[in-house]
């Protein structure tokens, strides 16, 4: 037993992963598009099962990074702006 979140993050193939505030049942965030799959799998009544393999390990503190990058574009007035979380 366990929680299936997707938080969207309205942005195309980016998710928000927060998922629910439990420490008790196990909890996994996946993609939206197999998460609108799963939904309708089981709104048409059809019997829905799926199998969640996910290993981890408890590192601790761990330095964390961001990453921009800036791209100028014709226009000296117009950026494009990319950021990126890595850890």
């Amino acid at each position: 037993m366990g929680i299936v979140a997707s938080y969207w993050s309205r942005g195309f193939g980016a998710n928000k992963i927060f998922s629910a505030s439990t420490k008790k049942i196990p909890t996994v965030d996946i993609a939206l598009e197999d998460y609108g799959l799963l939904y309708r799998l089981t709104e048409s009544g059809s019997s829905t099962k799926i199998s969640v393999r996910a290993d981890s390990k408890e590192k601790g503190v761990v330095p964390t990074y961001n990453t921009v990058a800036e791209i100028k574009g014709t226009n000296p007035n117009e950026y494009v702006m990319l950021s990126a979380h890595f850890d």
